[in-house]
């Protein structure tokens, strides 16, 4: 049966099988699956493995994590050394994440520094890439680091030493770096012509000199790490950026974002920000993402935003690679005291994410009834108008079914009375 199939047919199902599914960005995992596949193809029979050999665009992913067995890594520096020649000039998706110690082993030291030293070599067809090696490792990666890479698109790099270095990339589009500490610079005063395609960069260092140096092109800024005092220097334009996270107040003071819609930032960093600084962004942010500990003393600066269409409290996405999931309190009577400002805030409200979280208040409003309260008010229910061209009720909201699951059931209900959808996030 499978000498039956026509080579057209085959050749469709093998990029079918092989190719890349969607990730999260910047946290890619080692797709097991992916990396197997065209193995599997090859041993069906002689003939699909001549076709599968003779596909150059079918062997063009490498993986190797922490969890792979010791006795393993022999085999991995193998299947790289064969995907090396298959894939011949195709441009390459790399996922390498080992920043455990290498270990005493002699041996097995060498077979993790041979991998690193062949992904050297092929330096110039990185394409997609997730890297994050520990101090033994990292320095080694140098050749790369310091190098052309004309093919790369997506870089993620988490590497526990103090190397410096960023690989020239015309097509890069996305860069999420992480430096030892969290606190390491990286020469990027080239960085525009360095790499004159990037529209995202997320980044856990505290230097300035990245989204400074690429200024003209970024549409997507991420930066996770606390400005160093002193403050940050002149005031810089972002004239295309949309999407904004920062931890700190003082990068918020620092930057100018005319076409800014998206805005999360650490509530703490909130009380930090200068009135003129707020008021660049209050009448052009639409959504806007808080994280950290909420408190009612907040509710003042979140008021002065005022075309709000959607508002989350959750970890950002990009952190996660970092700092997993963590949770944090939320007093619920911030949420009552945003309800109770009159004319209501947030009039062009349509949707709401509540997630990564858990009520802290000392009495009743443990339970999350300021919550409830605000989620009511805007709806149907609660009498919040409808209206053309003004207020709009309360379209949609996720949420975490667990915070508490009394405040879930009751949302459930609202939504059965009103138009309001409630949806569980459900995360794995």
């Amino acid at each position: 049966m499978a000498s039956a199939v026509p080579n057209e047919i085959l050749l469709i199902i093998f990029n079918a099988v092989t190719s890349p599914k969607p990730l999260p960005w910047p946290n890619a995992i080692y797709d097991r699956e992916r990396a197997k596949a065209p193995f599997t193809l090859s041993r069906i029979c002689q003939r699909w493995r001549r076709l599968a050999r003779n596909r150059s665009s079918l062997w063009t992913y490498f993986g190797f994590t922490g969890d792979i067995a010791d006795a393993a890594v022999h085999a991995h520096l193998d299947r790289l050394k064969l995907l090396q020649a298959l894939s011949k000039n195709h441009p390459l998706d790399i996922v390498f994440r080992w920043d455990l110690p290498l270990g005493s082993n002699a041996v097995r030291r060498n077979y993790r520094i041979q991998i690193v030293d062949a992904l050297n070599k092929v330096g110039s067809r990185w394409r997609n890439v997730t890297l994050a090696l520990n101090s033994a490792l990292a320095p080694r990666l140098d050749v790369s680091m310091s190098g052309s890479s004309p093919e790369l698109e997506t870089l993620s790099v988490r590497l526990l030493s103090e190397t410096t270095y960023l690989p020239c990339a015309p097509r890069l589009q996305r860069l999420y770096v992480e430096a030892a500490g969290g606190n390491k610079g990286y020469n990027a005063t080239t960085a525009y012509n360095r790499w004159p395609s990037l529209t995202s960069l997320a980044t856990f260092t505290n230097d300035q000199t990245l989204h400074r140096a690429t200024c003209a092109t970024l549409r997507e800024l991420c930066i996770l790490a606390s400005l160093d005092r002193p403050k940050a220097a002149s005031l810089v334009t972002l004239p295309l950026l949309t999407s904004l996270t920062l931890n700190d107040a003082e990068h918020l003071n620092a930057i100018d974002a005319p076409n800014l819609r998206s805005l999360t930032i650490n509530c703490r960093a909130i009380y930090s920000v200068d009135s003129t600084s707020l008021t660049r962004f209050t009448a052009v942010v639409q959504h806007l993402g808080i994280f950290n500990s909420i408190e009612p003393s907040v509710v003042e600066y979140l008021a002065k935003f005022s075309i709000i269409e959607s508002f989350t409290v959750e970890q950002p996405s990009m952190a996660r690679w970092r700092l997993g999931s963590p949770h944090f309190g939320v007093k619920s009577r911030a949420f009552a005291q945003l309800a109770a400002v009159e004319p209501p805030v947030w009039p062009k409200l349509q949707h709401m994410r509540i997630t990564d979280c858990y009520f802290n208040d000392l009495d009743i409003d443990a339970k999350g009834e300021g919550l409830f309260d605000f989620i009511h008010a805007r709806t149907s229910v609660g009498g919040f108008p409808q209206e053309v061209d003004g207020p709009v009720q309360l379209r949609s909201i996720d949420i975490d079914p667990k915070l508490p699951p009394s405040l879930y059931a009751r949302l459930r209900e609202l939504g059965e009375k009103s138009s309001l959808l409630v949806r569980p996030i459900d995360r794995v």
